[in-house]
């Protein structure tokens, strides 16, 4: 053999052996991935962002003369005149697939589920329904309820007109032993004054409800806390931790 073909065999010889020895190196990667189990953001949940599609392009006349191929479908032509709708997507960080929902007025705990007057004495006895613990409970004036944690200080039954037609309803004053503080209700939910019930989603559409600041509640192997909220800005801020216990922290903002 000659020189030439030689050197030329050898050649060969060394790139095969170097093209086995990159397809060797990249198994052992793909294996060793494989083999790792996930951790940190991707541990909490799996989430993918939602596709969408742009509007096709416009005509360059009437309202829409100012809108190019470019302007989505937020933007749209009514009667000839412009409508910005709200896009109805949710677009999210694959990491943290959650996003601010709602702000509601919070509810008070307890509320009246009906009530009952007795013929001796005309002394009223109402039923009480704690929407946190989903615990019932009735008590009477003067009188205290272990359960539900309160003391009825007066109660008695009042007439409303509604449509020409009167109505009958229990006006109650109890001491709440939990807010620490005396409440009036009615039949109606009262509202807490200043005091909001935070509402998150996922982009599957699961909600999780936060009923005051400090709340933690669980989302798959994660706890999400509610650490602040801003009425102003709309905004409330998140804290996650994942089965390691590493912990995320998140500002998610109003979507509507």
């Amino acid at each position: 053999m000659g020189a030439a073909a030689a050197a030329l065999l050898a050649l060969l010889v060394a790139i095969v052996a170097l093209k086995k020895c990159k397809n060797d190196s990249k198994m052992k990667a793909k294996t060793g991935s494989d083999m790792v189990s996930k951790t940190g953001a991707d541990a909490l949940l799996s989430f993918k962002k939602r596709e969408f599609s742009w509007a096709k392009r416009v005509k360059k006349d009437g309202a829409m003369a100012d809108f190019d191929l470019f302007t989505g479908p937020l933007v749209c032509e009514k009667n000839g005149k412009i409508v910005m709708k709200a896009y109805d997507m949710v677009i999210v960080d694959d990491a943290f697939p959650l996003y601010l929902a709602e702000i509601r007025p919070k509810p008070y705990r307890l509320k009246i589920e009906g009530y009952s007057q007795s013929k001796d004495d005309g002394k009223v006895t109402v039923m009480f329904k704690d929407i946190e613990t989903s615990k019932y409970g009735e008590c009477a004036a003067e009188g205290r309820n272990e359960t539900l944690q309160l003391r009825v200080k007066s109660a008695e039954l009042r007439e409303r007109e509604q449509n020409g037609t009167l109505y009958e309803f229990p006006m109650v004053q109890i001491y709440d032993e939990i807010a620490k503080r005396d409440f009036i209700l009615t039949d109606e939910q009262k509202l807490i004054d200043g005091e909001y019930v935070v509402v998150v989603k996922d982009t599957r559409g699961n909600e999780y409800i936060f009923s005051e600041i400090g709340k933690s509640i669980r989302i798959g192997e994660a706890s999400c806390v509610l650490r602040s909220l801003n009425r102003a800005e709309e905004s409330a801020r998140l804290l996650l931790r994942d089965a390691t216990g590493q912990e995320f922290n998140k500002t998610v903002h109003l979507i509507r």
